[in-house]
């Protein structure tokens, strides 16, 4: 809007009136709101059930934040607390690592690079969900047998590597709860690749498998766990 301008002066009552400018109201940024941020805890400080986690992407949630809106012009960053989150102080480094253990919430901060003008009123709860513990497996023992027409060359075609899964979750998970698969390799284990289907037909007499754990909601993993298959001679 067009604000024009009369200047008088009060003694002789001459005045002049050709002076205006441009009242300019800028937007301010739209600040999204958006789900909160779910991650596992991890092992970098020595444990993968204390709530913390050391690499948090909070930067993940930037395009939800912004949605549609032109990401030249407008910079997001993210602070422990409101107040900080309106003045613009501490903003937290991504990767993060939480204070609180467990949930924590996050303040956000929208500026517009070229107005200047801020959004600071949205919010998320950082989550940091403990991996799968598990009971350390005994090995799994059979016996040679004729079903391959040979029962001393340590080969079977029954093994029921499922039949380990309630003693390694142990009592307080329940198998409805997780996903547990075995692996030849550790690395199969980590990525989830190549489960072994159960009846499982071992090679040799003693083979090793790699446990993977995944918990059916919040995705997190745990690896650790490996046993024995071993085929005893008659």
């Amino acid at each position: 809007q067009t604000i024009f301008v009369r200047v008088t002066n009060n003694a002789t009552g001459c005045f002049t009136d050709h002076t205006s400018f441009n009242l300019i109201v800028n937007p301010v940024p739209i600040a999204n709101f958006v789900n909160d941020l779910e991650v596992c805890d991890d092992n970098t400080d020595g444990s993968a059930r204390n709530g913390f986690s050391q690499s948090i992407d909070l930067a993940a949630q930037t395009a939800g934040i912004l949605g549609n809106q032109n990401t030249n012009t407008l910079a997001v960053t993210y602070h422990r607390s409101f107040t900080d989150a309106q003045n613009g102080n501490n903003p937290l480094v991504s990767p993060y690592s939480n204070q609180t253990p467990n949930r924590e919430t996050i303040y956000i901060r929208i500026e517009n690079t070229e107005t200047g003008c801020v959004n600071s009123i949205s919010n998320f709860d950082v989550i940091v969900n403990p991996e799968p513990t598990f009971v350390v497996p005994t090995n799994l023992a059979y016996c040679d047998d004729a079903l391959d027409g040979d029962d001393s060359n340590g080969i079977i075609q029954n093994i029921d590597l499922d039949s380990k899964i309630p003693e390694i979750l142990g009592n307080s998970q329940s198998p409805n709860d997780f996903i547990v698969t075995f692996h030849k390799s550790q690395a199969d284990a980590t990525s989830g690749d190549n489960a072994i289907a159960s009846p499982y037909e071992n090679t040799n007499p003693t083979e090793r498998f790699f446990v993977r754990i995944q918990n059916r909601q919040t995705l997190c993993i745990n690896d650790d766990a490996s046993l024995e298959v071993i085929v005893n001679p008659l």
